[in-house]
């Protein structure tokens, strides 16, 4: 089988020339270049929700993922033997996370 530019396979219609890409419509410009030759920019608008959570990723990423004074208060409190948990507490918030599991 022979192709050629102004012929199709056999049964095919002809193959279509590739079309140029125009200008901007009635700027007598081709290929939508600007006067100096640049190609023009693409635009995008952000969202002021878009925009608040960027803001919000930033300030997550910039905070620690362990509070380092923090830890270092309870390990000296522990160490010194200052940090003392009530048994009833901690009870009390177990319950209260088996209760909840529940519910859900």
């Amino acid at each position: 089988m022979r192709i050629t530019d102004k012929q199709g396979p056999e049964g095919l219609p002809p193959v279509p020339p590739r079309v140029q890409p125009q200008g901007d419509a009635g700027s007598g410009r081709a290929g939508g270049a600007n006067p100096d030759g640049a190609r023009g920019a693409d635009k995008v608008e952000v969202s002021e929700r878009a925009r608040g959570l960027q803001q919000a990723k930033k300030a997550l990423d910039e905070t620690p993922d362990v509070r380092e004074a923090k830890v270092a208060d309870l390990r000296q409190r522990i160490n010194e033997g200052r940090y003392n948990v009530r048994g009833e507490l901690i009870a009390d918030r177990l319950l209260r996370q088996v209760n909840l599991n529940e519910l859900i």
